[in-house]
């Protein structure tokens, strides 16, 4: 999945959810999600097992991570 625009409707984006599920807003800031497990931190950069889909046509992304015990889900949405 592409960059994807963060925004709500009739607005300018406020920033955008890179291939990672990490959120870009302004110039230089990211938040970034990591999951912290038994074995080592977990890093959707890093990460082979990351997946992304948009939830029932609605402008949410979710971010699937692989780790030990099952997936981590991270979803991103404006409102």
């Amino acid at each position: 999945m592409p960059r994807v625009p963060l925004g709500v409707a009739g607005a300018s984006p406020l920033g955008f959810v890179d291939e990672h599920g990490y959120i870009h807003l302004g110039v230089g800031w990211r938040l970034e999600w990591w999951i912290g497990g038994d074995d080592h931190w977990h890093v959707p950069a890093a990460s082979t097992a990351v997946r992304q889909r948009a939830i029932d046509n609605t402008p949410v992304v979710e971010t699937a991570m692989r780790v030990p015990g099952g997936d981590v889900l991270w979803r991103v949405g404006a409102a």
